[in-house]
């Protein structure tokens, strides 16, 4: 039979970060050693389990521990019963690769946090999440929004569904227990939309080339999404299926555009390679929109620089995509989310932007 061993375990402020050498902790080694039942440990983290080493911020558990002959590291936030191994007998590995989930967001901040809501309990994996922001705090919502406007017609930002509060983002990692590192870099001034599109993917995908232990061999796979979009299922857990030793990108159809593959409201790829590739191509080629529009870009630069490494789905991005652009719209979108979160089981009171959702907000 497997024997469950604590080895470590400390509750404090973290930061945000996965780094145990945080002074504002205290260590619970034994609490947690003698919560184990019938070599299982299920124990809410709360501060009426554990001393509250600081006061007034959000706390989270950090516990390292053997079973079945393997040691695993795991934090939890606070409020979150945990219970090891899982059910089912789902224990999260220290896997030998990095997912990584990049979204690019653009004043619907809440939006995205909504959205992000619904996706992290998609994905089945843990994983971390780099959201690269391209709000304008400093702009009241009609001026911005007539701005958006008038750089795409189709654009869907409207005064209701405008959010640019950027605090938003660097408090959101408390609300998201299966995520490890999650990263937020917010660019300013902002720029036009297909420039300040490409500009985050690229600063998104060297941030993701970075993370991890790129000492060891370990892999990085990132999946890029528009920061609205809703998975309608885990693909970012199936990218190292898909992006083995033969490919490096995978791409589907833009959605109401039609051609060949060129989607760049989801791709996915080895981060590292994609970057590399970037930076060869310079400014003009990956950034620039007198050169063309971002997804014209994205796939000539694909055809050009790996056209033997590139995964071709041959689907549409609607047959991953809850949202297409448009659905996302106050008219029909969220009879979409709602039949979805009812379908996928989706905890609602899992964080506040899930809940503000379900009682009328975020549109």
């Amino acid at each position: 039979m497997s024997k469950l061993k604590i080895i470590c375990a400390y509750y404090g402020d973290f930061k945000g970060t996965n780094d145990i050498r945080v002074d504002e902790k205290i260590e619970v080694t034994n609490i947690l050693i003698d919560k184990i039942v019938n070599n299982k440990l299920i124990i809410n983290v709360s501060n009426d389990n554990f001393t509250d080493p600081i006061n007034g911020v959000v706390k989270r558990l950090y516990v390292k521990y053997e079973y079945d002959n393997n040691t695993y590291e795991e934090f939890f936030n606070e409020g979150n019963t945990i219970e090891i191994p899982q059910k089912n007998n789902v224990i999260h590995l220290q896997k030998e690769h990095y997912d990584i989930l990049l979204l690019t967001s653009c004043n619907r901040i809440k939006q995205v946090l909504l959205s992000l809501s619904i996706n992290y309990q998609i994905i089945k994996e843990r994983f971390n999440v780099i959201i690269m922001d391209n709000s304008t705090p400093d702009i009241d919502a009609q001026t911005a929004c007539n701005q958006l406007q008038n750089e795409d017609p189709y654009n869907v930002v409207k005064p209701y569904n405008y959010c640019s509060d950027i605090n938003l983002l660097y408090d959101a990692h408390k609300y998201f227990p299966n995520i490890n590192e999650f990263k937020v870099i917010h660019q300013s001034p902002r720029l036009t939309k297909q420039r300040g599109e490409s500009t985050l993917v690229a600063l998104g995908l060297m941030q993701a080339s970075l993370m991890g232990n790129r000492v060891s061999k370990k892999q990085n796979y990132c999946l890029k999404l528009t920061g609205t979009s809703i998975l309608k299922y885990d693909i970012l857990s199936e990218l190292i299926n898909h992006l083995n030793d033969d490919f490096d990108i995978m791409t589907w159809h833009r959605a109401n555009i039609g051609g060949y593959e060129r989607s760049t409201r989801i791709f996915g790829c080895k981060p590292n390679i994609l970057s590399s590739i970037i930076v060869n191509e310079g400014w003009y080629n990956w950034c620039d929109d007198n050169s063309g529009v971002f997804e014209q870009r994205f796939a000539r630069i694909l055809n050009r620089s790996i056209p033997d490494r590139v995964y071709y789905t041959n689907n549409d991005e609607s047959g991953i995509l809850l949202e297409g652009g448009v659905s996302m719209q106050q008219s029909y979108g969220r009879e979409r989310i709602l039949n979805f979160i009812d379908e996928k089981n989706i905890d609602v009171k899992a964080t506040p932007y899930l809940e503000e959702f379900m009682n009328g907000g975020i549109w």
